[in-house]
């Protein structure tokens, strides 16, 4: 036998010895050292056996905070670790510390074209502006400047070229609304008097293009109404007030409000609509913006809870019909009136994640996001083909090896030795194991997009509905009033909606401030 095979033997021996001695009861261990307890002193006897029960009591408290201090250290280092490529974390969140360019965790994946634009390729660059005013300057060459001929050779000059430099000049028109009266002769010299339109109630005020610039600087640019108001006075001149500002945003808000419900009527009915939520602060707390969204309509709310409560008061899922995708949250799939769809795109990301906890496994993990995006590009060719569906014999074959593949993963991460009688609480199954349950308990809802190719393969309109306030929340922080929210997620409701449907965005909010919005966005969904 080696010293090497024979130091293992020793060492399994001594392990073996140390797991007996910690099995082994008080009065074991008295036969194990050869003492007979009805020969020794009572009290003494009596101190022992507290002393050994003290001492199994430390070992067994012992054992369990080592458990609880590996089970944070391991939490610190997954939450350290966390980011947009294994998590749901967004890129603004990771600030500078970018995560590492590694080929095998990006979700990106080659489309075997070379970068920049294709053969082909028309181009868009720069067109010729229709300019309001035109203003010429000619250029002569510096030994003209001054010499008595020029005016001479001006006359005979011959144009080389033009070159054009658009300039934006803000010009502020003062549009004179002049109200008169006469004396009818047809009605016996009865005074006629002319009226002003509605739009002008004050003898002086800010017009239309006002209010649009306001609205597209605070809602789509993310200005504040401090900024909006420095910026329009510096390049206009006007002292126009915070307080106006203001007003515009509130009054444009609650003409939004009046447009929400046909939004949320159209997703109702929509056969495909995807839904998420995302935290933001306002007046001091974490409230919860949920959209519903889907490549036509965007439907946000705000509220101060996330769960099903919540979607169930707002109501506009627990009434719809067709098929929710969503990020498997537990909440969701309390929606029976739905068909379910889990957004893949999450998944590959806690593959990922699950491959970094696990490297050693990372080969059979692979596994199952190949196969999802085999699954994918087979669906993407099948409809350039003109299907509309997998045959059964090839569903049932992408079933049969993702069910093989789940069995072999859930060997690998078995699940953890059941609690001792008293502790109370679930048994914590760990990240990867608790991944790979959801990933069979779910499976309808995982292989939706391919047994049906209107579900989606990602969630993507809900990420994207949710960016703008992202960019707001990294601009301002917060909302100070809950009213300010309320007012952001209804316009930004509006103006994506009619963003997905090509709408200029200036005509759009002049349309909404003069009450033709609802009409506007119902011909948009419905027609």
């Amino acid at each position: 036998m080696s010293k090497t095979v024979q130091a293992k033997a020793i060492a399994d021996e001594q392990k073996g010895n140390e797991n007996s001695s910690k099995e082994a009861s008080f009065d074991d261990l008295l036969v194990q050292f050869g003492v007979d307890a009805s020969n020794a002193d009572a009290s003494l006897l009596g101190l022992c056996r507290f002393l050994f029960s003290s001492l199994q009591a430390q070992k067994e408290q012992l054992s369990e905070l080592n458990a609880n201090i590996r089970d944070l250290i391991s939490r610190l280092q997954e939450s350290s670790n966390k980011n947009s490529k294994n998590s749901s974390l967004p890129p603004s969140k990771e600030g500078y510390k970018k995560p590492p360019a590694n080929k095998n965790t990006s979700l990106r994946q080659s489309s075997g074209k070379s970068p920049g634009a294709q053969e082909g390729h028309k181009g868009s660059g720069l067109k010729k502006v229709e300019a309001d005013e035109i203003i010429r300057k000619p250029h002569f060459n510096a030994a003209c400047q001054g010499c008595p001929n020029f005016c001479e050779c001006r006359e005979k000059a011959k144009l080389i070229g033009v070159r054009h430099n658009y300039q934006l000049l803000l010009k502020v028109v003062d549009e004179q609304h002049e109200a008169y009266s006469l004396a009818c002769p047809k009605f016996s010299g009865m005074i006629l008097e002319g009226s002003f339109p509605d739009t002008t109630k004050s003898v002086q005020q800010y017009g239309e293009s006002m209010r649009e610039m306001v609205i597209q600087l605070w809602a789509v640019g993310i200005v504040s109404i401090d900024r909006i108001q420095k910026i329009i006075s510096e390049r206009t001149g006007l002292g126009i007030s915070t307080g106006t500002i203001s007003s515009y945003v509130k009054e444009f808000a609650g003409k939004c409000d009046g447009i929400l419900p046909e939004i949320s009527n159209f997703l109702k009915d929509a056969p495909v609509k995807g839904a998420d939520e995302t935290g933001i602060r306002a007046e001091g707390e974490l409230q919860w913006i949920h959209t519903v969204c889907n490549e036509s309509a965007t439907y946000l709310y705000s509220r101060g809870k996330r769960g099903y409560d919540t979607v169930k008061e707002e109501g506009l899922l627990t009434t719809a019909s067709g098929i929710i995708i969503h990020d498997c949250l537990p909440m969701y799939f309390k929606l029976n009136n739905l068909q379910h769809g889990v957004c893949i795109q999450h998944l590959l990301r806690e593959t990922n994640a699950a491959k970094e906890r696990s490297p050693e496994h990372a080969d059979e993990l692979s596994k199952i996001s190949e196969l999802l995006r085999e699954m994918k590009k087979a669906k993407e060719e099948r409809i350039a083909a003109g299907y509309d569906g997998f045959t059964s014999r090839t569903l049932k074959s992408y079933l049969t090896r993702y069910n093989k593949q789940l069995r072999k993963l859930l060997e690998l991460f078995p699940a953890p030795p059941k609690r001792k009688q008293g502790k109370q609480g679930r048994q914590a199954e760990g990240k990867t194991r608790s991944f790979l349950l959801r990933l069979k308990k779910h499976r309808d809802a995982v292989f939706l997009f391919a047994t049906n190719f209107k579900a989606w393969f990602t969630n993507n309109y809900s990420e994207i509905s949710f960016r703008i306030s992202k960019v707001k929340e990294s601009v301002s922080k917060c909302f100070r009033k809950l009213t300010g929210l309320k007012q952001f997620i209804s316009i930004i409701s509006v103006l994506d909606t009619a963003k997905k449907h090509g709408c200029k965005m200036s005509e759009f909010i002049r349309s909404v401030f003069r009450g033709e919005g609802k009409d506007l966005v119902s011909k948009m969904l419905f027609a």
